[in-house]
C-alpha cells in the first residue's frame, strides 16, 4: 500500500480548513521569521564583518569557519534535548538571545567603528571598519556573532521540529 492510498483522499483545501488553519499559519511564520531573524544574514556576510573588524588574511577565514562548526557542531544536543526541554521555550530563549547578541554586535560596531568613504583597503562593500587598537571590542563583537549562531541552533531547530510534528498531527 502506498503513503497516499494509506492517507485517503486528501485535498488541497484541506489547508484552508478551521481545524488546520492554525497550524499551517504558525508554521509558515515560524519558518519566516527564522528567515528574516539576521542571522542567514550575518553568516552570509561573516567574512565582511571580521574584515571590518580589522582581520585579515587567514585569520579571517579561520574566525568565520568558526562560526560554521558552531552551526554544525550544535545541531546535535538541538536534536536530543529540544523534546525535553520543549518547542516553546526553545523558541522564546533562542529568539530573546538572538535579539540580545544582534543588538550588542551592532552596539559594538556602531561604538567603535566609524564610516570609510570609497570603501576600506579597495573594497567597496567594506564601507565601515573598527579601531584597529580596541582589541576588547573586536573579542566582543567575535563573541556576540558566534553566541548568535549558537542561539540560532536552538531556534531554527525547533521549528523544523514543530512543522513536521504539525504534519503528522490529525
Amino acid at each position: 500500500m502506498s503513503v497516499s492510498e494509506s492517507q485517503g483522499k486528501v485535498r488541497w483545501a484541506e489547508l484552508i480548513h478551521r481545524d488546520n488553519i492554525h497550524r499551517i499559519s504558525a508554521g509558515i511564520f515560524v519558518h519566516i521569521w527564522t528567515q528574516l531573524s539576521g542571522n542567514n544574514a550575518v553568516l552570509y556576510y561573516i567574512v565582511y564583518i571580521f574584515e571590518m573588524a580589522g582581520l585579515t588574511g587567514n585569520t579571517k577565514l579561520i574566525a568565520s569557519s568558526v562560526q560554521y562548526i558552531i552551526n554544525v557542531v550544535f545541531t546535535l544536543p538541538a536534536i536530543l534535548f529540544l523534546d525535553r526541554m520543549g518547542r516553546r521555550p526553545a523558541l522564546i530563549g533562542g529568539a530573546f538571545f538572538m535579539m540580545i547578541w544582534l543588538y550588542a554586535t551592532a552596539g559594538v560596531m556602531a561604538q567603535y567603528g566609524h564610516y570609510v568613504p570609497g570603501g576600506f583597503d579597495g573594497s567597496s562593500a567594506v564601507t565601515w571598519t573598527m579601531d584597529s587598537t580596541n582589541t576588547e571590542a573586536k573579542a566582543a563583537l567575535h563573541l556576540g556573532t558566534n553566541l548568535l549562531v549558537l542561539s540560532f541552533r536552538d531556534l531554527s531547530y525547533s521549528t523544523a521540529r514543530k512543522s513536521s510534528i504539525h504534519r503528522n498531527i490529525g
